[in-house]
């Protein structure tokens, strides 16, 4: 109980913190374009690379296939 207390504690800080730096401002998806189109022929690596890692670690792949959607 009480790890899940912390858990969700630290999560919120850090989504505070993301969201004064203005982390949730720049995931609109013409930057995400600009974004994408800067890696050039590296981005499709780029993706499968970070997809393979937040995987791991347990985040949902319906962000990146969403994200590769708005794209």
């Amino acid at each position: 109980m009480r790890r899940r207390i912390l858990g969700s504690g630290a999560l919120a800080a850090l989504l505070l913190v993301a969201w004064q730096m203005g982390f949730f401002e720049r995931l609109d998806p013409e930057y995400l374009r600009e974004l994408v189109a800067s890696a050039g022929p590296w981005a499709p690596v780029l993706y499968l690379v970070l997809f393979s890692c937040f995987e791991a670690i347990g985040v949902p792949g319906v962000l990146f296939i969403g994200a590769a959607v708005a794209i």
